[in-house]
């Protein structure tokens, strides 16, 4: 049985803890809770990067979008015909073609 594999997005967290810490730092500037200065709005942009870093590693993973794919025995012998193996197709020459004279487009 195969087992579900649970993929982590380190680098999407930090893009998105990012525009979380830009987008905190305009809220409390034009709110007044803080002053507009170069370290306090700093601060405030990493504590949203280590926020969305830490959500992309440690955060609640997405269930997948569809089940894992069956795994195929390998029968020996000769493989099952196809629908696409009839020599009878309109790609195979037809026996009564070659008797034929070409048609003359008058």
């Amino acid at each position: 049985m195969a087992e579900t594999v649970i993929v982590r997005h380190p680098i999407r967290g930090l893009l998105w803890g990012l525009l979380f810490g830009i987008g905190l730092a305009f809220v409390l500037v034009f709110s007044t809770l803080m002053e507009f200065a170069v370290v306090p709005i700093t601060v405030t942009i990493v504590i949203g990067l280590v926020f969305g870093v830490l959500w992309g590693l440690l955060g609640p993973a997405r269930s997948p979008k569809s089940p894992p794919p069956e795994t195929i025995p390998v029968a020996a012998g000769a493989p099952a015909p196809s629908r696409f193996d009839d020599s009878t197709e309109s790609s195979a020459p037809h026996p009564d073609a070659a008797d034929s004279p070409p048609e003359s487009i008058a």
